[in-house]
């Protein structure tokens, strides 16, 4: 798998995924972006919240349970010093099924592995929240 990625000036940059258009970023208007879209340490954020999405789809759905509907709300929070990074991501997690206390344990547990998790620097704070039924 490979992506391109365009600096289109003043900057943001977009990402093109096989030959097609798939995402602009900018940077913060502080340091001279638009503002006009997400900015990189932000398409951090939604990567972690959809793997966490699709690790929880892997596990339950074999179990024949439906997580449809499942969703995150995450929040990310950056240093105030330098280096600049990305310091606290917090996700508030909706799933709309109720399961037994043995599967919510092993659910929650199991979307730590999410790859997208592990290849943070450990520095970084994730919290998990879930909220099941809702």
């Amino acid at each position: 798998m490979s992506l391109e990625v365009v600096y289109e000036g003043k900057r943001r940059c977009e990402t093109r995924f096989k030959d097609l258009a798939w995402f602009a970023t900018d940077a913060p208007a502080r340091y001279g972006g638009r503002e006009e879209e997400g900015s990189p340490t932000d398409l951090v954020a939604a990567a972690l919240g959809s793997c966490i999405l699709t690790v929880l789809s892997t596990l339950a759905e074999p179990q024949g349970i439906n997580v449809n509907g499942a969703a995150a709300t995450v929040r990310k929070e950056m240093t105030d010093g330098r280096p600049r990074r990305i310091s606290r991501l917090t996700l508030d997690i909706r799933v709309p099924v109720t399961v037994t206390d043995a599967q919510r344990a092993a659910f929650e547990a199991g979307v730590h592995a999410c790859p997208v998790k592990q290849s943070l620097h450990p520095d970084i704070e994730v919290v998990l929240n879930f909220r099941w039924g809702a």
